[in-house]
């Protein structure tokens, strides 16, 4: 080695570079010897570390061999000290140089836009709590918000706190961000935070008590970003901190809260969007936050885009499909260099293709809408991601009763649901929605639009979308089944207004349902046994729809329906038809079907729905002969099924059929019979009808049974 003179070399870092490689020892080699890792070696060397000079005395003499070497040996401990005073003074500039300007948060680069309530909200609680954490999904704007409220609070005199002697001043003395969005080693937090206020590393004192010793008589707030992935590393520094700085605040932002006691949890909400479906005018639309947004961006991508007339029932629609997230909208208003926002809109269900090109600056796991949303995925349990994906399914979000009826299995039992469920909630990737009306009264759960396309997308590779599908089917259809029990008419009722609520799950599975191999056999069994709680209530035009389309798609299908099921679909169809009050004429060959297929049928109520269905048809199209001999049919089913309702109407439609053939006579007696069955068995809503039918032949004879039952009443 080429001899150097020792005073020739100035720093630390270079000295023990040169007598390290005089040992011929390699890195790893000294800091074995030293008790050091690789890292350390490294650091010293850069002159990004310095030891003092009672540790190189301790330690590196003897690794590097200079016991009979005393002058080097001093020159090595010196160089040392004078590295540690050279750090110390950079240490007291740098500090005084923070401390004049009591921030190290970025300037912005774009209008902060709305968020005037939060940012009120977020300063009020930061007044009362100590920590305080922005909770979110991603993409929805916790750190834009962070750094908005610590701009004000430390460097902004609008945010004040009274003093006793000179008014108000600022909240803070100053505001610091803390990026930990990078970090992957637990360990390596405190020391994130030291390196913001450039605290040197200490002998014998751990980067936290660094942080206490600086922080302690300072009314600071500190703003540690991004904790998700780090939350017991940052819980445990907050706790440390808060119990020793008795004048610093903390501000952190995350996917989940922290759980450290004092703690207050408050969730970051989305920018307000208006109703696509009642869009305001476009002077009105710019009311809405997320449409401000989406403006502003889109002129960055496109300076001559103006909102005008045309596109503001488009824009509404992107903006509330995107949930109002600011990530997604900024995203979506950026391809307004490419294409028009009706293009946008129509490419919104394939969303992860089209938001791809986000700011190129940004952390990756921001440059794109699907690694936002990856990033949370990444961070969850298998558990939690076995949930979170077969919750897809639920176009609209679901109770909690729902989500254990069609997301258990093996690998997630019923019983572990809700604590699962809880967790999602937790880490912003369900969102809970507090029932309490008439029509929900029970908390539902929902994923934000982005959140469940992604969600479906996994639920597909893990091949369990059709399997998790035709248990959602069950389930409705089971509450559909309850929601026709006529022998509790309370609980049905019950049971049918749980069901509205799910009406939009209900059209995602009718779409699904058509993509299936056995689309005709899936639709109708869908159509027709959610058919049968709604006859009373609801879009009946949709439903008849529904029917309309199943039984299309049944007749054209290689392997039918069940005949059972075809009869009950097309005597649904045309009891919808009734119920609107349609002429049943034209589908009078659909009602004669439904009779012939009706003796496949299990049962008495089902087959005489099908003669029902029948002789309305005849009756409609004046066919008295038809009309006859289907009630001839019902009146015997009825009678065996001990269904007292259809023996009544069987008699009154035997009795229109007999006064169409002039048969008064024997009109007169089967509107009778049908009365006093109705009377004898008080069935509500039969009376009436009997009653004016009976008035058309012998007016006399109905005005005397009409003077009985107000005697009676």
């Amino acid at each position: 080695m080429t001899a150097i003179s020792i005073e020739s070399i100035q720093h630390f870092g270079e000295l023990l570079r040169y007598l390290r490689r005089r040992a011929r020892l390699t890195q790893k080699e000294l800091s074995i010897a030293v008790g050091y890792s690789d890292a350390q070696i490294t650091r010293l060397e850069a002159g990004q570390r310095q030891p003092d000079g009672l540790t190189v005395l301790a330690r590196f003499v003897e690794a590097l061999g200079l016991q009979q070497e005393p002058e080097l040996a001093q020159r090595l401990i010196d160089l040392a000290n004078a590295s540690q005073r050279q750090a110390a003074q950079a240490g007291v500039a740098t500090a005084a140089k923070e401390a004049e300007r009591r921030t190290n948060l970025p300037a912005p680069l774009t209008r902060f836009i709305g968020r005037e309530q939060a940012l009120a909200d977020v300063r009020r609680l930061l007044d009362a709590h100590r920590l305080v954490t922005l909770t979110g999904a991603g993409g929805v704007g916790k750190t834009r918000l962070a750094i908005e409220v610590g701009r004000a609070g430390g460097t902004d005199a609008r945010w004040s706190v009274s003093t006793d002697a000179a008014g108000s001043v600022p909240a803070f003395a100053g505001a610091w961000r803390v990026e930990l969005a990078p970090l992957t080693d637990p360990a390596h937090v405190a020391r994130a935070v030291a390196d913001v206020f450039h605290l040197p590393d200490e002998p014998g004192r751990t980067h936290t008590e660094s942080l206490i010793a600086h922080l302690h008589d300072r009314r600071a707030l500190v703003i540690l970003d991004n904790c998700e992935h780090l939350v017991g590393a940052c819980a445990d520094l907050a706790a440390a901190l808060l119990r020793a700085c008795p004048d610093l605040t903390l501000l952190a932002t995350s996917r989940e809260p922290l759980g450290v006691p004092g703690e207050l949890n408050w969730r970051v909400p989305s920018l307000r969007t208006p109703d696509p479906a009642h869009p305001p005018a476009t002077d009105q639309l710019l009311d809405y936050e997320a449409v401000q947004l989406f403006v502003e961006h889109a002129v960055l991508a496109q300076p001559r885009f103006t909102l005008t007339p045309e596109y503001t029932a488009t824009v509404a629609h992107i903006c509330h499909r995107l949930d109002g997230i600011p990530l997604a909208i900024e995203m979506a208003a950026a391809q307004t260099a490419l294409m028009s926002p009706r293009e946008i809109a129509a490419r919104l269900d394939n969303r992860f293709v089209l938001l791809n090109s986000g700011n190129i600056v940004a952390l990756p796991r921001h440059q794109t809408l699907k690694a936002t949303i990856e990033w949370s995925y990444n961070l969850l349990t298998e558990r939690e991601r076995i949930l979170l994906a077969r919750l897809s399914v639920f176009a609209n979000g679901c109770t909690a009763e729902s989500a254990q009826a069609v997301c258990a299995s093996a690998e997630l039992r019923a019983d572990e649901i809700l604590p699962v469920l809880a967790q999602l909630v937790r880490k912003s990737l369900t969102v809970a929605e507090p029932g309490g009306g008439a029509r929900e009264p029970h908390t539902r759960y929902r994923l934000l639009e982005s959140v469940r396309h992604f969600a479906a997308e996994r639920l597909g590779e893990h091949g369990e979308r059709d399997a998790v599908r035709e248990r959602l089917a069950e389930h409705l259809l089971g509450l559909a089944h309850l929601a026709s029990d006529e022998s509790n008419v309370q609980a049905a009722s019950r049971h049918l207004s749980r069901l509205e609520a799910e009406q939009d799950n209900i059209r995602a599975l009718m779409s699904w349902a058509r993509e299936r191999p056995d689309h005709g056999l899936t639709s109708m069994r869908l159509a027709e046994g959610l058919r049968s709680a709604w006859s009373y209530r609801g879009n009946l035009t949709e439903r008849r729809g529904w029917l309309e389309e199943a039984l299309a798609r049944d007749a054209a299908a290689g392997a039918p329906a069940p005949a059972a099921l075809r009869a009950q679909a097309l005597t649904g169809q045309i009891r919808l038809l009734c119920y609107q009050g349609y002429n049943t004429a034209p589908w009078s060959a659909q009602a004669e079907e439904a009779v012939s297929l009706s003796v496949h049928m299990n049962s008495d109520r089902d087959r005489n729905n099908a003669l029902v269905i029948a002789m309305i048809a005849a009756m409609d199209r004046g066919d008295a002969a038809r009309m006859a001999e289907l009630a001839e049919q019902s009146l015997h089913v009825s009678r065996r099924a001990g269904f007292q309702r259809g023996v009544v109407i069987a008699h009154r439609v035997l009795g229109y059929a007999r006064l169409a053939m002039e048969d008064n006579a024997g009109a007169t007696a089967s509107f009778q019979q049908a009365l006093l069955i109705s009377q004898t068995h008080e069935l509500s809503g039969q009376v009436g009808p009997n009653l004016r039918a009976l008035a058309w032949i012998n007016p006399a004879d109905a005005l005397a049974v009409t003077g009985r039952e107000l005697r009676r009443q």
